[in-house]
């Protein structure tokens, strides 16, 4: 029936979608007789269907219906079954009607795309909420105006949609949308108002193309919001922010020569996948844009996949017949750092299979570009080993290595720490599994020490030979840098045993020092920076440029350099007077 004013009635021959083709014999007012047509309508001045009765006498199962099937009540959304478990929210019993197993069978899985369902439990903070459904998953809608006005919507149990994913009566509406479902996010007047996405594992890619998800697919038109929120709590749960870990997900883009790459999904990011041996054979892929791959970790609709997986993740190398083949390592810092013994990331946790490839390319460019090589600086570490002395020290990264902190003051309150192997830690700068630390700082890395009401707090050093080498004043290094805070008592224990190792208390022997501004190039031996009248260019190519009145300075408080040698040959920290502090910076 449409048009409530003159109550046209026509039988449906097809639903078109927006529209329905039909059989009529009255489409002129008033009625003038006529055979009957085959026209098109829209749906917008429907006002009802008449269900016809079949051979047998019984109506056939429409929306909104109350079924029952195994004990347990439905009500009809999308062709689906949708569980009640309770009559009070749906404003008390209603007449049920018995279905044998081979017409429950019969129903849809899950309620078609684009059915819209309100949640009724009265007295909930959510009651009357409406979704809409994409993928068999009820995704909670801002407005009427992202999915279409003047829409039926079924009532149903708030709890069908709380507990959707679960088992039993409650696994007709899923948890999330089906791995390649489309959705477009609606919001008029938004920058990001039409874009599409593809789920896979649960939240919303952004898709650049059709032609890297499949031609004519159908779009299920959400609002925009809730993939802003996915990933949130209460009606925004029902999208994840990340793919779940061991998603697979094939870049897309013909003609690129990255076209068709395989990636799974540990900690937000995408891993590449040399050998589907390495993650399970015979597993799902989803399509996706490769642009989606390539911006992983950027910002409006790219920040659905990470850069680099998220700190505490679990990796697997897979590598059949290789020597380091199911080695466990731990994300720090965006780098996968050896896992001598579950106890010390916690028992029980999700490991995550990866190609072996991935870890040992770490840090490379174009696919193997989502696992570091080192962990970020300032990332936190905690070593862990029970019944071990050093047993929860705390190192914070500078340039690669681990640097010991002995208060949270120093580095930041409040910041993540991520556990790992203490022998990762002691092992640092080792080969095979034991090089994603570095031993001591990357020369050139510049750090300021930090130790509050000390003498010397914020004095920065740029680390050369592993040593931390003071600057004056930026302009003597070329400018401001971004610089990683350490602890400054490290820089004034450095070179001890232990903790303290990760760093030198002179440059090693054979460092080469550019005085920067001046062209003059040193030569370090034994603590002491000695001028190169002529430096080969390889001598040049590896000099550290530090602050070159640092090297005038030799000898002086926290230059880390000897100045020369004494007429009674001292040497050692005993040529330096006591530390002046952080005071002198800029000066």
């Amino acid at each position: 029936m449409w048009n409530s004013n003159r109550n046209h009635v026509a039988i449906v021959l097809d639903d078109l979608g927006g529209s329905l083709r039909l059989l009529s014999a009255n489409n002129a007012h008033p009625y003038t007789g006529g055979n009957a047509q085959v026209i098109t309508m829209t749906k917008v001045n429907l006002t009802g269907y008449l269900r016809p009765r079949t051979l047998d006498g019984s109506a056939p199962i429409g929306e909104g219906d109350f079924v029952s099937h195994g004990g347990h009540v439905y009500r009809i959304a999308g062709g689906a079954p949708v569980y009640v478990s309770t009559w009070a929210h749906l404003g008390g019993e209603k007449p049920v009607r018995a279905l044998s197993a081979e017409e429950f069978n019969g129903l849809r899985a899950h309620p078609a795309d684009g059915t819209l369902i309100s949640g009724q439990a009265p007295g909930h903070g959510e009651h009357g909420t409406v979704y809409v459904i994409a993928g068999g998953a009820p995704i909670y809608v801002a407005s009427f105006d992202h999915v279409g006005k003047n829409k039926p919507v079924i009532n149903v149990d708030l709890a069908a949609i709380h507990r959707a994913g679960e088992s039993g009566p409650w696994a007709r509406l899923r948890r999330y949308p089906f791995n390649g479902t489309l959705v477009s996010g609606q919001a008029p007047g938004h920058a990001e108002h039409r874009t599409v996405y593809v789920i896979a594992g649960g939240a919303p890619i952004y898709v650049a193309s059709f032609d890297h998800v499949g031609k004519n697919q159908p779009v299920t038109n959400v609002s925009l919001a809730a993939i802003h929120n996915s990933g949130g709590t209460g009606v925004w749960n029902r999208l994840r922010k990340f793919p779940a870990n061991g998603t697979l997900l094939s870049g897309q883009a013909p003609g690129h020569a990255e076209h068709g790459t395989v990636y799974v999904i540990a900690g937000g990011a995408p891993i590449y996948v040399t050998s589907f041996d390495h993650v399970g054979k015979n597993q799902p892929v989803t399509n996706v844009s490769l642009a989606a791959i390539h911006n992983s970790g950027g910002t409006g609709v790219w920040n659905r996949l990470r850069k680099f997986p998220a700190n505490g993740t679990l990796l697997s190398g897979q590598a059949p017949g290789h020597a380091e083949h199911g080695t466990v390592y731990v994300i720090a810092g965006g780098a996968p750092i050896y896992v001598t013994s579950f106890d010390h990331v916690g028992k029980n946790q999700p490991v995550t299979n990866v190609s072996l490839a991935a870890i040992h390319n770490s840090g490379g460019t174009g696919v193997w570009n989502r696992l570091r090589k080192f962990p970020a600086n300032g990332t936190l570490l905690s070593g862990q080993a029970p019944g071990h002395a050093e047993h929860g020290t705390v190192y914070v990264i500078a340039g690669g290595a681990p640097i010991y902190v002995t208060s949270f003051d120093h580095v930041g309150k409040n910041q993540p720490v991520t556990n790992v192997s203490l022998a990762a830690i002691h092992n640092s700068g080792g080969t095979g599994v034991w090089n994603r630390l570095r031993r001591r700082p990357a020369d050139g890395t510049v750090v300021s020490g930090q130790a509050p009401g000390k003498a010397g707090h914020g004095t920065v050093f740029v680390i050369a030979g592993g040593a931390p080498i003071c600057v004056y004043n930026w302009a003597n290094i070329g400018g401001s840098r971004t610089a990683t805070n350490i602890d400054l008592v490290a820089t004034e224990n450095a070179g001890k045993s232990g903790r303290w190792q990760y760093l030198s208390y002179y440059p090693v022997d054979g460092t080469i020092l550019l005085g920067y501004g001046s062209s003059k190039y040193y030569h370090v031996s034994k603590g002491r920076p000695q001028e190169l009248p002529s430096p080969t260019p390889s001598e040049k190519g590896r000099a550290v440029a530090v602050d070159q009145q640092a090297i005038d300075r030799a000898g002086q408080p926290l230059t880390h350099l000897l100045g020369p040698q004494s007429a009674g040959g001292g040497t050692g920290p005993s040529d330096e007077t006591t530390p002046a502090g952080g005071s002198s910076f800029g000066s």
